[in-house]
């Protein structure tokens, strides 16, 4: 029976709970040969129990005295959570051998960290000098309060083989100062692979490339996929004025040497193609290019060399560091780290507590109001108690005295009033409650024109009106083929499904509230035989559900399709001009074509429709729109209409999440948007792209096609009452003027 070494959790041991993260697990053969499942269970965002487990049909084998890691993505529900790692036989749940790790409680070579605060940034970097992420990444200062922490790996064999288990990161930053951290590295390895799929799917990744360039991303090296263009040689860059006025610095670039030279090499690129922000002459400095729904800055010099960064410098020595006093400035307009300059009215009086402080959980409040389930006020029960507590006391004695005459009926007219009220309770509970499962779900469907990629997310909350046990899946519909597989049932092997990727869990709520995932006193939980998440992590097993009790699921897929609109757009006078045809077969509610700090009300769109957009076009300012913001007179300024943090809106609040930076971000709402921030495409309006979004019709019928379908034990959930919101977004290309897409 192998032997249980070590527990790795995180990205050089950070992460976030409640988002995938991963897990490796390393293992010591014992004296026979072992197959089979390795298994870990961690507390969901409630503490009950969920065991995430490795593939069915790609078993763990560890061979007499030898060692495995064993690799995999779960979610932990706790900033500080207890995991039991198992071994155990496939669709067998009883571990052969298990081991329970607690933070602050392990010794190397295993590693598990207190999570990360959900205000608090996380940037993972490769590549780099080792006191430069330290010295330049970690003070950043994030829009919510929080710090930026920094997961440094020594070697890219260190990051996930798995586009899942970056979702708990802001930024990927590739440095190739050091060249060894790429040694053994394809441009097809894994790593690559998934870190490309993460940046697809929203992902944030800045790549220095300088005097290395030749040999990480040039044709077939390991970052080529991430170039501007294709490489053709490093030159020298005899000027820094444009580095210096890209981050409005005043402080020049230091030069060394007898002749006092600038010493930098940068790359120059064939074919190139986004965004330069920054260039001196014909040498690009600073490009930014979109890749499906996220982006990728590329900075053509070194960030962690001479003369930006000194290497050598070490704080309380006498030695003068060497580098750019301004770097940091360099770095937070790479990384998009300034703050908003949009400033909101302030509330008046005190602000009040609304239980999260993300808007993610603003959003899951939302779906936990049920239309037709009311909520019974406090004032009503405290009527009700107070009523109760004077007929079995008060009211019970002065009627067997003045109306009986006999005190003694007190044992038939107590238990009587007790079983009349206890009666009554249930028949009003059952009535306001209900016996039909629930379901509140939102759907944000995006794609991506140019490459046909949708990417969709999906939350829902289930109200169950009884205690039982169930099978949890979402199932991608609308865009989806009717041939993809469906969810993985209870125990199955996984079919193959290239197609399409679905990962589902619970949804947590970030912070110290009630029901956080970061209580200051942790409550104990009625379930503690816990439930499983599939292999494939694209369904829930035996989840349990306590008697009129709600439960909020969150579901992330993507898939390639053939069906998407058609538009040609092209830049005239900073103006998008072109034509937009709805070609999907349903309906397009309240269009608004977003563009540069300007958004477009384009109307309804009909299946077939077309409209034109260019000069004559309504338009607003898109931050304008998003806020509300107003000029108040008596001030002489202009501010914002405050956000509603009580709004139970999804429209409203989806609208402030989809963007978020655009309108502001911390500062104008108050809240912070790490949890789901991957919703945010905000920087895609840097990028020469164009976001048409749209509300989706939400009644059944032939012409609604939700984003997703919540499976409930199999079975579609949602009934004729529930309420199911679709909403769009669709990613144009703009031709700028001469080009043609």
């Amino acid at each position: 029976m192998p032997r249980i070494i070590a527990i790795r959790v995180g990205i050089a041991g950070q992460y976030k709970a409640g988002l995938w993260t991963p897990v490796r697990v390393l293992l010591e053969g014992g004296a026979e040969p072992w197959a089979g499942q390795v298994s870990v269970v961690a507390p969901d965002g409630d503490g009950v129990p969920c065991r995430f487990s490795t593939p069915v049909e790609k078993p763990c084998v560890v061979g007499p005295g030898e060692t495995a890691t064993v690799e995999f993505c779960a979610r932990l529900g706790r900033a500080e959570p207890v995991l039991t790692v198992q071994l155990h036989q496939p669709r067998d749940d009883s571990p052969e051998s298990q081991r329970v790790f607690k933070v602050g409680d392990v010794e190397p070579p295993s590693v598990l960290r207190r999570a990360l605060r959900s205000t608090e940034g996380l940037i993972v970097v490769a590549g780099a000098e080792p006191a430069w992420a330290e010295r330049t990444l970690t003070g950043l200062r994030q829009l919510a309060g929080g710090r930026t922490q920094v997961a440094r790996v020594a070697e890219i064999a260190e990051l996930p083989e798995r586009w899942e288990g970056y979702e708990g990161v802001d930024a990927v930053v590739l440095a190739t100062g050091d060249v060894a951290a790429y040694r053994g590295t394809r441009s097809d390895s894994p790593q690559i692979a998934a870190l490309e799929q993460w940046v697809r799917l929203g992902g944030s990744l800045l790549v220095c490339a300088g005097r290395n360039a030749g040999a990480t991303i040039a044709e077939g090296a390991p970052l080529a996929r991430f170039a501007p263009g294709r490489f053709t040689r490093t030159v020298p860059l005899r000027q820094s004025s444009a580095i210096e006025a890209y981050c409005a610095s005043a402080v020049p670039i230091p030069r060394e040497g007898p002749g006092q030279h600038l010493e930098l090499r940068v790359p120059q690129f064939a074919g190139l193609e986004g965004t330069i922000e920054a260039r001196e002459g014909n040498l690009p400095l600073v490009v930014r290019r979109a890749l499906g729904f996220g982006g990728i800055v590329f900075a053509a010099f070194d960030l962690d060399q001479l003369p930006l960064f000194d290497p050598d410098f070490h704080a309380g020595r006498e030695r003068r560091d060497r580098g750019w006093q301004d770097l940091g400035s360099l770095i937070g307009k790479l990384l998009d780290a300034e703050e908003s300059s949009v400033e909101a009215a302030k509330p008046a009086g005190a602000v009040l507590h609304y239980g999260f402080d993300d808007m993610s959980g603003q959003l899951r409040s939302a779906l936990e109001q049920f239309s037709d389930l009311p909520v019974v006020p406090f004032w009503i029960v405290v009527a009700l108690v107070v009523v109760y507590l004077v007929l079995i006391g008060p009211g019970d004695y002065f009627f067997l005295r003045k109306v009986v005459g006999r005190m003694t009926a007190t044992w038939i007219t107590f238990p009587l009033v007790v079983a009349v009220f206890s009666a009554g309770a249930f028949l009003l509970a059952h009535r306001l409650k209900g016996d039909q499962v629930r379901v509140n779900q939102v759907d944000l469907v995006d794609m991506d024109l140019p490459s046909g990629e949708v990417r969709g997310t999906s939350w829902a909350t289930v109200f169950s009106p009884r205690a039982q046990r169930s099978d949890v899946a979402f199932e991608p519909q609308g865009f989806v083929e009717s041939r993809q597989p469906g969810p993985a049932t209870t125990g199955s092997a996984a079919p193959p499904h290239a197609a399409r990727d679905v990962k589902t869990c619970w949804l947590g709520l970030p912070g110290e509230g009630f029901g956080g995932m970061d209580p200051k006193t942790l409550s104990a939980t009625l379930w503690k035989d816990g439930y499983a998440c599939s292999p494939r992590l694209d369904a829930l097993w035996g989840v349990p559900m306590p008697t009129w009790s709600t439960r909020s699921f969150t579901a992330r897929w993507h898939v390639k399709t053939e069906v998407r609109p058609e538009a040609r757009i092209a830049e005239k006078d900073r103006i998008p001009v072109g034509v937009i045809t709805n070609t999907l077969g349903v309906p397009l509610a309240e269009c608004l074509l977003c563009y540069a700090r300007w958004a477009y009300r384009l109307g309804d769109l009909g299946p077939g429709e077309s409209v034109a957009v260019g000069p004559t076009s309504e338009r607003r300012d898109l931050t304008t729109l998003l806020t509300g913001r107003r000029l108040l007179f008596e001030a002489g300024v202009q501010r914002a209409t405050p956000y509603d943090r009580g709004s139970s809106d999804v429209t409203y609040i989806l609208r402030a999440m989809m963007f978020f930076k655009a309108a502001g971000g911390h500062r104008y709402t108050g809240l912070a948007n790490r949890y789901q921030g991957f919703v945010d495409l905000s920087d895609l309006l840097k990028n020469d792209r164009a976001i048409l979004m749209a509300i989706g019709p939400n009644s059944d019928g032939p012409s609604c096609r939700p984003g997703a379908r919540l499976l409930y034990q199999g079975q579609p959930a949602a009934g004729a009452e529930d309420r199911h919101m679709t909403i769009y977004r669709f990613v144009i290309p703009v031709a700028k003027e001469g080009e043609s897409r």
